[in-house]
């Protein structure tokens, strides 16, 4: 490299000192050097990165490639040290801008944006070519945009929601893990970080401070009889749970608990974030959801606790009653591990790092505090370092109220063991806890799939979610009694929700609880209930549905949100443990 840019320096000199003639000898020297310079080295490499990237498509053929490659070449000042080496920046920030604004493709008969034939009225000759003008246009269109990308102030990647980043998930992440492969330089440096060049900005989608957990079809890519075999084991143990009217009744309720426990976590429900004063949570770096229409259509928003709260807590302002707002947002996109160095020790919350292990660790995320130069292709030293990262609310054309996620809430099934009420599932450990090495399998959800970004529909799903759950304690209650005046020997003692952590800490961000919580719903609910049914009445006497059961203490307890990550992360290592002993 060295001896390289002596190489060009020394061509400067000589076009200062020797007449026309050997100047244009020169120049033509100086053109045939750079070129084979970039194909020998930035070239390849630039190569290598779009086939690799559009590997199995028809923007990985060859001539289409070096025609975008030689068009970049094009555009710059190759006589120029600074510009000869901005190549393979430039090759990474066109695939970044084409990732979200692909080469338009011709197709007959044509489609439209959602891949579905549009209907004609003519399949002539003459059709054909109208269409064929109109894909010209297209494309010297979209080659315009794409000459653009360089300019600074035209760099950052637009798009209209969060729709379009979480659909191209995976791209994103082949690209950079592409990046990876090819480029020697982050290799030889060991960076531990990906991420775009280009900052991308995203007009519209719904922040929420809540975290996405990995779903049992996510995490096992939709192994069915892998599930059902794992949900069969766990349900043998039915005679432990000591139900009266023998083990008929005790069969169908495993049955019935583990199948709503597996179809709560089937599609990854989100928890709520505590505050930082929960040891589980605190952290420099905080983790918040942003999503278009659902919260499984969502990327993670990374960033500094301090920036991402103020921001956030703005936002909430002049609203009430929601979970979920529309706010547009800035920032880069980024592969994160835990092994990156921002992530070491504890500048990451442990509960977002139990939900990062595994095959799940390696994602894209949206990261949101970061510096960067204000022309792009220049170095991270040159020019004035700008901040990337905002967060802001919606334009109001293009705000919306919907955003679906699940309203949730966990009992824990208790057995009174030695005067004292432990999990069912520790009560055969030795020595006893108050948490078991199975802690799922006393998990009973109840949830509600809900509309959380408007106020209306947040509180009657809510209400329709509390009164569920109540009724549903009711109906196993009364179907195991069937009658008969004795004592249940179960107790179900509410853990956690949506709205609520059940960590002492309570919540980071208190205005984002939707209203009233779910817990006060079902006691108001439950108490109604018992003044005019018998069995309701003797859930309250005899305390078969418990309310404080964690709660007033100083810590978070073992059934919390915040340890429902670790939990969760224990029942999918059990899987694989099935598979070893099967």
């Amino acid at each position: 490299m060295d001896l390289m840019n002596s190489f060009w320096s020394a061509l400067e000199v000589m076009s200062q000192r020797h007449s026309a003639l050997v100047l244009l000898i020169t120049i033509i020297s100086a053109i045939a050097a750079a070129i084979g310079f970039i194909f020998l080295g930035q070239f390849s490499k630039s190569f290598q990165l779009f086939r690799n990237v559009y590997a199995g498509t028809e923007r990985s053929r060859a001539w289409l490639v070096y025609q975008t490659l030689f068009g970049i070449a094009a555009q710059m000042r190759v006589f120029e040290k600074n510009q000869r080496l901005t190549f393979f920046k430039r090759a990474r920030m066109r695939i970044e801008h084409e990732i979200f604004d692909p080469r338009p493709v011709r197709s007959w008969p044509p489609l439209d944006e959602d891949g579905n034939t549009v209907r004609i009225k003519s399949y002539t000759r003459q059709a054909r070519l109208a269409e064929k003008k109109k894909h010209k246009e297209r494309l010297a269109a979209w080659r315009k945009r794409m000459s653009a990308i360089y300019t600074p102030g035209k760099q950052t990647i637009e798009v209209d929601d969060a729709g379009d980043v979480t659909g191209l998930m995976e791209t994103i992440s082949r690209y950079l893990i592409v990046v990876r492969t090819v480029d020697r330089e982050i290799q030889r440096r060991g960076s531990d970080e990906l991420k775009f060049i280009c900052p991308i900005r995203i007009s519209q989608g719904f922040v929420s401070p809540q975290h996405l957990l990995s779903g049992l079809l996510v995490k096992f890519n939709e192994k069915w009889q892998k599930i059902l075999n794992k949900f069969n084991s766990d349900t043998e143990d039915f005679a432990e749970l000591g139900l009266p009217n023998s083990n008929a009744f005790a069969r169908d309720f495993r049955q019935l608990q583990m199948f709503i426990y597996n179809c709560w976590l089937m599609w990854g429900p989100s928890i709520p974030i505590c505050s930082s004063n929960c040891g589980l949570s605190a952290g420099t770096y905080i983790s918040l959801q942003y999503g278009y229409g659902d919260e499984n259509n969502s990327i993670e928003i990374v960033g500094e606790r301090t920036f991402l709260s103020g921001k956030l807590n703005r936002l909430a302002q002049g609203y009430e009653g929601v979970m979920a707002i529309n706010a547009r947002v800035e920032g880069r996109l980024q592969l994160s591990k835990l092994t990156d160095s921002k992530f070491m020790g504890n500048q990451l919350p442990e509960f977002i790092r139990q939900s990062w292990t595994g095959l799940q660790d390696e994602r894209p995320v949206l990261h949101l505090t970061e510096t960067q130069p204000t022309d792009l292709l220049q170095s991270s030293i040159v020019g004035v370092e700008n901040p990337v990262g905002d967060l802001q609310a919606a334009r109001a054309d293009t705000v919306s109220s919907y955003f679906s996620s699940y309203l949730w809430v966990i009992f824990v099934l208790l057995k009174e063991e030695r005067s004292a009420w432990y999990p069912v599932s520790s009560i055969l450990q030795s020595p006893l806890k108050r948490t078991s090495a199975n802690p799922w399998k006393d998990f009973l959800p109840f949830f509600e799939h809900g509309n959380i970004a408007d106020a209306e529909t947040c509180n009657f799903c809510k209400d329709q979610l509390a009164q569920k759950a109540v009724m549903g304690i009711v109906h196993l209650v009364e179907k195991s009694l069937q009658g008969r005046d004795a004592a249940f020997p179960l107790r179900f003692a509410y853990a956690c929700a949506s709205d609520d952590p059940g960590c002492f800490n309570g919540l980071e961000f208190p205005s984002f609880s939707g209203g009233q919580s779910i817990q006060k719903r079902m006691k108001e609910f439950l108490g109604r209930e018992a003044e005019k049914s018998s069995i309701a009445k003797r859930l309250v006497e005899d305390q078969v549905i418990v309310f404080d059961s964690y709660g007033g203490g100083q810590h978070m307890h073992p059934h919390s949100s915040c340890f429902l990550p670790q939990h969760i992360k224990k029942h999918y290592d059990t899987f694989s443990q099935s598979e070893a002993t099967g």
